[in-house]
């Protein structure tokens, strides 16, 4: 099975915020719909980064968390 597109992995991102309203690291590796949060990190650098790029404004705390993270690699 080839890897997922770009815009395969933000639909699921789509469908996971359709679903709860919102998204977090713990939501996504919950969800049956999407892969790990790593996934989204290694192919967008940060979940931020890719919740943006679907039109999701993260929250102040989540922004400081993935902050924090891409200092800590």
């Amino acid at each position: 099975m080839p890897p997922p597109t770009d815009e395969e992995l933000l639909e699921e991102l789509r469908l996971l915020l359709a679903m709860h309203g919102k998204l977090t690291a713990s939501l996504i590796e919950a969800s049956e719909c999407t892969r790990y949060p790593n996934a989204y990190i290694r192919r967008f650098g940060s979940l931020t980064v890719a919740y943006e790029r679907i039109g999701y404004e993260s929250s102040n705390l989540q922004r400081a968390a993935s902050v924090r993270f891409r200092r800590a690699r």
